[in-house]
């Protein structure tokens, strides 16, 4: 059994070298779509690693773009998909 986190996983290296993938996020993020289903993070709550990841780096080049830009490559990939089948959640702390 193999398994990596999210954190490691997601980085401008990975995603920018394995198109496998951004081909495996984006089928997981379309399944998602044709489920009628949603993506959600809220900060308190646990959720699964490798989504986190990934809104992390997209966020992180939305508050701040000058001080992550290597995180746009993040967006290119993935942002359209992701905005598809996100919620934004109403908790707030």
């Amino acid at each position: 059994m193999w398994e990596k986190k999210g954190s490691s996983l997601y980085t401008t290296v990975n995603v920018t070298k394995y198109v496998e993938l951004r081909k495996l996020t984006n089928r997981l993020l379309n399944k998602i779509d044709t489920l009628g289903g949603f993506v959600f993070y809220v900060g308190v709550r646990k959720t699964a690693d490798w989504i986190a990841g990934l809104i992390g780096r997209i966020a992180a080049v939305w508050a701040d773009p000058v001080t992550y830009p290597e995180n746009v490559v993040f967006r290119r990939y993935f942002e359209r998909r992701l905005n598809r089948v996100s919620h934004r959640s109403g908790i707030r702390i």
